[in-house]
């Protein structure tokens, strides 16, 4: 596609947003052949504007033969509204599309002294989750979005970065739910996966210190059409609640829990979160660990993030591994 003129594009953006008073629900419709007729250019060429605007997450309902309706831009992503209402301040990038935001921040950081941003996209094109396994990233569909962290804690911390994240996604607050966590990166509403944290760092293998560590997190937020593999397990926000909750609104209400948490890391109260949000004490599980799948009967979850289980009839400590599923037994 031709690259889009900036100056059209922001007309037509102030067109479709004056159609809508304060209070309305939704604005008139605006003829595209009006639209066309007044910026000079062809139908298609606003069809084409629509669409990018769409992409980028605004709510615009097409009316066949009529013209558009602008209703929201409650989907959208702002780069100096999120930045502005940062309690610590950092800098934050917004991007269409990227293959991930971890590798984009782990690629900046190889290239350039940086300090702590944030980079958030509005699609991935290969989202990632722990074990190489691939993260759904629709276009304007979730927060994905990763946070570079200068190491202002040690290296034994940062192994329970993941947890703290888990503990500050801040969904349960802003859309009135319960979310559960299954251990050790995935956080559940009504039984299906929402989602996912992905924790990478680097380390001085001479000094035995932390260099730096990515925080990467990826939420479903809106209706979403998922594919088949992972239909059944995976939701959205929306799907679950019926509710459209800002992406904005949530990603800086959990980039300031996770300043909270580090900044109060030794006492670790994320982890108390953590272990009250988990829904698999005292289950019996499927853990994938050391290449071997063992049935297990969870224990409980120690300060450190590991799992107290026993698995043939021996208590054991896991510091890695996966839940594959829960087991349904009499035992």
């Amino acid at each position: 596609m031709k690259k889009i003129n900036e100056m059209i594009y922001d007309n037509i953006l102030k067109k479709l947003k004056a159609s809508k008073k304060l209070g309305e629900l939704e604005g008139k419709i605006i003829s595209g052949e009006e639209i066309a007729k007044e910026e000079q250019i062809t139908r298609s060429y606003v069809s084409k504007v629509i669409a990018k605007l769409i992409d980028k997450g605004y709510d615009i309902k097409r009316v066949n033969r009529m013209g558009y309706i602008y209703q929201s831009d409650m989907k959208v992503l702002d780069e100096e509204y999120i930045k502005s209402h940062l309690t610590n301040q950092r800098n934050v990038q917004v991007l269409d599309s990227v293959d991930s935001t971890n590798n984009y921040l782990k690629k900046m950081k190889k290239n350039e002294k940086m300090e702590e941003m944030v980079v958030i996209a509005n699609a991935q094109t290969a989202g990632r989750g722990r074990l190489g396994r691939s993260f759904t990233s629709n276009n304007a569909s979730g927060i994905y979005m990763s946070i570079l962290l200068e190491p202002t804690f040690s290296l034994e911390q940062a192994k329970k970065l993941t947890c703290l994240a888990a503990g500050a996604t801040a969904i349960d607050q802003l859309a009135n739910v319960e979310t559960k966590i299954k251990w050790v990166n995935d956080i559940y509403l009504n039984s299906k996966k929402i989602s996912g944290i992905l924790t990478e760092a680097a380390t001085s293998i001479e000094q035995g210190s932390l260099e730096y560590a990515i925080i990467g997190i990826g939420i479903n937020m809106y209706h979403q059409e998922f594919n088949e593999d992972i239909r059944k397990i995976a939701t959205s926000i929306e799907d679950e609640t019926n509710q459209i909750i800002s992406r904005n609104d949530l990603i800086i209400a959990i980039i300031n829990q996770i300043d909270k948490y580090i900044q109060h890391m030794d006492d670790q109260i994320y982890m108390d979160e953590y272990i009250k949000k988990s829904f698999i004490i005292g289950k019996y599980v499927e853990l994938y660990k050391n290449n071997q799948l063992f049935k297990a009967k969870v224990l409980s979850i120690t300060k450190n993030g590991e799992l107290q289980v026993i698995i043939n009839n021996e208590v054991q400590i896991v510091s890695s591994g996966e839940i594959t599923r829960m087991v349904i037994t009499n035992e």
